[in-house]
C-alpha cells in the first residue's frame, strides 16, 4: 500500500521538513543581500565616471540592475556539499550605451573594456572586504569570504533611447506614488522593463551575444501560477543534483524546465501532494536529461541541455535510479516500515531528509492514481547506514 510522505518534503506549520533545510535562513539572505548591495552602489556611482573617463562618453540614463536567477525565482539552496558548491547571487548590470551597430544587434565598443571597467569599480571594495574576484566567461565574479557564496556580476547593454523611454516610463508611473521614486524600487523592479529590445550579452573575450534573462523569469512565473509547487519541485530536483554530483550535473535551468514541462502533462493536481508530484516529474526525467531540451516560451531556437553525450547518459541514469527509489520508497512500503522510507530517500537527498516517522502516513486513497505512474527501470539503490541530522 503507498505511503503519503508528503510531509518529509513539505510541512508548511512545521520547521524541520526537507523544503525548510534548503531555502537560506533570513538571516543568511540579508548577509548576501548587504554584499549584493555594497557592489551594487560602487557601481552605480562609480559606472558614469568610468563612461566619461575612458570612453569620453557622458551617461544618458544611470545604470541599472535586476537581480536574476535563483534569487529572483525564489529557488536558492543552502549548499550540499561544501566545498565545491555554493550559493549564486546573480545581479545584472543593465547599461544605455550610444554608440550602436547599424544593425542595432551590438555597440561598437568591445566587451572586453566594460569587464575591465566592472573589475576595477568593485575591486576597492572587495579588497576592504577581503573578497577575491575571478575571472568568468560571462560574469565577474566576486566571492564573498566567510560566506558559501558569491555574486556574479553579469554586464548587459541596450540602446540608450530605450532606457530613457523606460525611464520616462517609471516617471509617470511614479505620480501621484511617493513610495514609487525609491531609487531601489526603480533600479530593480522587473515590470518596468518591457520596453528593451535590444539587449547584449557582454563576453570576455570581448565580443557580444543576444541574452535577455528577462525571459526566463516571465516563463518561470507563468508557470509557477499554474503550478503552486513548482517553485519546491525546482528546490527538490537541485538538491537531489547537489547531492548527487559534487559539482556539474544538469543545470538549474534545465530542471526547471524538465519539472514545469511534466506538470503540463498531469491528469490531476498534485500541488498539495510534493511526493507524487516528484513521482510525476522523475517519471520523464531520465529521457528528457538524455536528449535536447528546449522550451518555445522562453526562445524557440535555444537548446538548454549543454552536458556532452556521456554526461546526458550518466545524467539519464541518475535520474533513472531517483525515480526508481522514489518508487521503492513511496509505493511499496507502509507506514511501519517508515524508518526504511526514511533510508530509501536519504540515498537521494542525504540527511536533509527529516527522521519524522510519524510524519508518513497511509495513503489508500491515492493508491490507484499512485500505481497508475509507470515504473522506470532501474537498480535497487543500496541503502546505507545513515546518521539522523
Amino acid at each position: 500500500m503507498p505511503v503519503n510522505a508528503h510531509k518529509l518534503f513539505y510541512a508548511r506549520l512545521e520547521s524541520g521538513s526537507l523544503h525548510s533545510r534548503l531555502k537560506p535562513d533570513e538571516a543568511t539572505e540579508q548577509r548576501l543581500r548587504a554584499a549584493k548591495n555594497l557592489l551594487r552602489g560602487a557601481l552605480a556611482r562609480g559606472i558614469p565616471v568610468w563612461l566619461s573617463t575612458h570612453l569620453n562618453e557622458e551617461a544618458k540614463a544611470q545604470p541599472r540592475f535586476m537581480t536574476q536567477g535563483s534569487w529572483s525565482y525564489d529557488t536558492c539552496n543552502l549548499p550540499c556539499q561544501t566545498p565545491p558548491q555554493e550559493m549564486d547571487w546573480d545581479l545584472g548590470i543593465y547599461l544605455p550605451v550610444d554608440a550602436w551597430e547599424d544593425n542595432a544587434v551590438e555597440p561598437r565598443h568591445a566587451a572586453a573594456a566594460f569587464y575591465r571597467m566592472v573589475e576595477q569599480i568593485v575591486a576597492p571594495v572587495a579588497q576592504a572586504k577581503g573578497w577575491t574576484l575571478s575571472r568568468k566567461e560571462t560574469c565577474v565574479r566576486v566571492n564573498l569570504t566567510g560566506e558559501t557564496a558569491h555574486i556574479d556580476l553579469p554586464l548587459y547593454v541596450a540602446p540608450a533611447k530605450e532606457f530613457q523611454t523606460i525611464q520616462e516610463h517609471v516617471a509617470r508611473k511614479a505620480l501621484g506614488q511617493p513610495w514609487a521614486l525609491d531609487s531601489a524600487t526603480l533600479a530593480d523592479a522587473q515590470q518596468d522593463w518591457d520596453d528593451l529590445r535590444h539587449i547584449s550579452l557582454a563576453l570576455r573575450d570581448g565580443t557580444w551575444r543576444r541574452s535577455d534573462p528577462r525571459a526566463v523569469a516571465k516563463w518561470f512565473e507563468k508557470k509557477r501560477l499554474r503550478h503552486p509547487s513548482l517553485r519546491r519541485l525546482c528546490r527538490y530536483l537541485k538538491a537531489w543534483r547537489d547531492h548527487t554530483w559534487d559539482s556539474g550535473g544538469p543545470s538549474s535551468i534545465v530542471l526547471m524546465i524538465c519539472a514545469a514541462q511534466a506538470l503540463d502533462t498531469a491528469t490531476k493536481s498534485l500541488d498539495n501532494r510534493d511526493d507524487l508530484a516528484l513521482l510525476h516529474v522523475t517519471q520523464s526525467l531520465a529521457d528528457r536529461l538524455g536528449g535536447d531540451i528546449k522550451e518555445a516560451s522562453i526562445d524557440p531556437g535555444e537548446q538548454f541541455n549543454r552536458l556532452d553525450p556521456g554526461a546526458r547518459r550518466d545524467a539519464a541514469q541518475r535520474a533513472r535510479t531517483l525515480q526508481g527509489g522514489l518508487r521503492s520508497a513511496i509505493l511499496h512500503a507502509s507506514p511501519q516500515e517508515a524508518h526504511q522510507v526514511i533510508l530509501r530517500l536519504r540515498e537521494l537527498w542525504g540527511a536533509r531528509v527529516p527522521m519524522r516517522p510519524d510524519w508518513i502516513a497511509c495513503d489508500a486513497s491515492d493508491a490507484h492514481a499512485v500505481r497508475s505512474i509507470a515504473p522506470a527501470v532501474v537498480s535497487q539503490p543500496v541503502i546505507r547506514p545513515t546518521r539522523a541530522g
